[in-house]
């Protein structure tokens, strides 16, 4: 066996050295020093970077270990495993995931370890040369797994082989020596670990507090408030508004695959114009409709069992409906994967409940902005059915729920209650109240628009000004984005200036858009989709603002009746543009509606507006019943008002 002297001592030399070192020093440690085998943890001087850090690292380092274990001991079940695209594709993604949880959580102790004087004072030589090596460690590890495609093989071929080597004393270091440097440089790196292992606090890491397994339990009580004022309520909490606007935007992301690969799906199902519209229409039917009970059992349970439900459900109709062959079928698997879009409200309820009411507003709206989940399907399903193949326009988004509700699961909490649970009569009671049915007109108007636009937008450019499915796919995932993007700037308008405000300017802005829209042409039709797009972001911000404002302790109930308003705006539409289509051979009555019903719904919110005597009789005017006194903003001191 001829190789150089640096190979020989890299890789035969220091394995050997490590495991030596490793064995050795931890046992005379634990023999003499046992006291010192201890993680020395300084969650005591600050825990809330602590914890996350902690969690991410831990969570993610134990899997990914795991994984190589796995792959140490059982290489050629792991090799027949990944004889199959899918498995193989799924271990890579799952992998990258949990290295990258690895290093995220690292990346946050080392900010910890520097930014705080405490910590840092606690910190010796030993842990920061510690953390230099982990760090290099994490990032070979991603770099090798993002950039030198598939790993998931080389480990098990090559790898594996070479650390047997190791341990049966037949060192055959020609396995690695030939591999790419950031390999090797893995290799090392855990074998200084290894070597500095008794000389640190990861001693602790092979210690297990068995006993407590089998002691008797103990009983902590907490002094607590007995009733929950004004300071429970939280104040925010951005870590669990992220996760919420992730999975949403990963449900949306989902659902948005239906529309985004629709023009494909036409052409291989032979549907015609009012079939694809029927398909694109019936996911919105279940999204809508079911908002209502899941906002429900959100109130009931909390968002993060309910949530977490919804996604894992999504999942299976996601895979299946890449393997359709028949329209019954689409409709079918269509139909279920509308649960993903009824993920809104379980959302809404569950991030409400962490932040103030003077916050809501702007909180929702980061949460609404989950709609981006849409613009990431629309340019990418296309983009990835034609590169990797037409299953994965659809398999892709349902891999990254999947991932993401492993992440929701671990680290999504619930908002303290500040009431008990609800009976299912009081959960009910709001829907009887005016203010929660005009909400849900408004909404019917910006978010039925939003999904509308956002699923036939496709077919609809495809159509009318022949643009090829990919360029389509990209309008209409700017479209979504512009709309998105203004979602929560219309909650921070209405948080500064109320959101019957921002409605009222919402509204005539909606009335001009349509009219572009309707006039045909490229010109008009992008001047009046910007309008459209600026107009109900901002216009959703400002509902879901006066959501909680209306009805603080049934936030779920009603944001179920309000969602399931706006997503049956989405429903219809589709059906309707599709007949229109086909009965008139245009779009052009379709757009005139929507100005119809933006100027009706400006009219719900500012009824004064039906009083035509807009200014009061004159002195010494004729007298006249006046029928219209209740919506007149004089009525108070009108006469004609008096003397009806």
């Amino acid at each position: 066996m001829n190789m150089s002297a640096s190979n020989l001592l890299l890789f035969v030399v220091l394995p050997y050295l490590a495991v030596f070192t490793a064995v050795v020093g931890l046992a005379y440690r634990y023999w003499k020093h046992p006291i010192t085998i201890s993680s020395r943890s300084s969650q005591l001087l600050e825990n809330r970077q602590h914890f996350w850090a902690v969690v991410l690292f831990h969570y993610g380092v134990i899997a990914s270990l795991t994984g190589h274990l796995i792959g140490f001991v059982f290489p050629q079940r792991v090799l027949a495993w990944n004889s199959v695209p899918m498995r193989l594709y799924i271990l890579e993604a799952v992998s990258i995931a949990l290295g990258t949880t690895a290093f995220l959580g690292f990346v946050l102790a080392i900010l910890r370890r520097s930014t705080d004087a405490r910590a840092r004072r606690v910190t010796s030589a030993a842990d920061w040369l510690l953390m230099v090596i982990l760090f290099i460690q994490l990032a070979s590890g991603i770099s090798i797994a993002l950039f030198y495609s598939w790993g998931a093989y080389w480990y098990h071929a090559s790898a594996v082989p070479y650390l047997r080597s190791l341990l049966l004393l037949q060192p055959e270091p020609t396995y690695i020596a030939v591999m790419p440097w950031p390999i090797q440089l893995h290799m090392i790196g855990a074998c200084l670990i290894l070597l500095l292992l008794p000389f640190t606090r990861l001693a602790h890491m092979l210690v297990a507090p068995l006993p407590y397994m089998f002691r008797r339990p103990q009983v902590s009580r907490w002094q607590v408030a007995r009733s929950l004022g004004a300071a429970a309520q939280p104040s925010g909490n951005a870590a669990q508004l992220a996760l919420a606007t992730g999975a949403f935007a990963m449900c949306f992301a989902v659902f948005g695959s239906v529309s985004a690969m629709m023009p494909i799906i036409r052409k291989q199902l032979h549907l015609d114009p009012l079939q694809a519209s029927i398909a694109v229409a019936v996911p919105v039917l279940l999204g809508s409709l079911g908002r209502i009970p899941l906002g429900m059992l959100t109130d009931r349970y909390g968002g993060r069992i309910v949530f977490s439900a919804v996604m894992g459900f999504s999942i299976v109709p996601a895979v299946a409906i890449g393997h359709v062959t028949s329209f019954a079928a689409l409709l079918i698997f269509g139909f279920l994967i509308g649960v993903a879009l009824a993920s809104f409200s379980v959302g809404v309820a569950f991030s409400s409940g962490w932040y103030p009411p003077s916050r809501q507003g702007t909180a929702l709206g980061v949460y609404g902005a989950g709609n981006i989940g849409q613009s990431l399907a629309a340019f990418g399903s296309p983009l990835l059915a034609a590169t990797l193949g037409y299953v994965w326009g659809f398999q892709t988004f349902a891999i990254l729920l999947a991932i993401w509700l492993v992440l929701f699961l671990i680290f999504a909490r619930n908002a303290p209650r500040l009431t008990p649970p609800k009976s299912f009569v009081q959960i009910m009671a709001p829907l009887k109240e005016t203010a929660s049915w005009k909400l849900s007109l408004y909404y019917f108007l910006t978010f039925g628009g939003f999904v509308a636009m956002g699923v036939y937008l496709p077919i609809f450019l495809t159509e009318t000004f022949h643009l090829t499915p990919k360029d389509a796919g990209f309008r209409t995932a700017m479209f979504i984005l512009l709309a998105t993007a203004m979602r929560p700037v219309g909650g921070w308008l209405s948080d500064k200036f109320g959101g019957r405000a921002v409605l009222n300017i919402v509204f005539p802005v909606l009335v001009v858009a349509a009219a572009c829209l309707a006039m045909g042409g490229m010109t008009p039709f992008t001047i009046g989709g910007i309008g459209m797009a600026i107009a109900i972001g901002l216009g959703n911000g400002a509902v879901f603002k006066l959501v909680p404002e209306y009805f603080p302790a049934s936030v779920g109930g009603v944001t179920g009746l309000v969602g399931a308003a706006g997503g049956l705006g989405g429903f219809f539409p589709p059906l309707v543009l599709g007949v229109l289509k086909k009965s008139t051979g245009s779009f052009m009555w379709g757009f005139v509606f929507l100005g119809v019903f933006a100027a009706v719904s400006l009219l719900v919110a500012r009824p004064k507006l039906f009083a035509l005597c807009l200014v009061p009789p004159g002195a010494g005017s004729s007298l006249r019943s006046c029928s219209r006194q209740r919506y007149c903003p004089h009525a108070r001191g009108c006469a004609a008002a008096t003397a009806a």
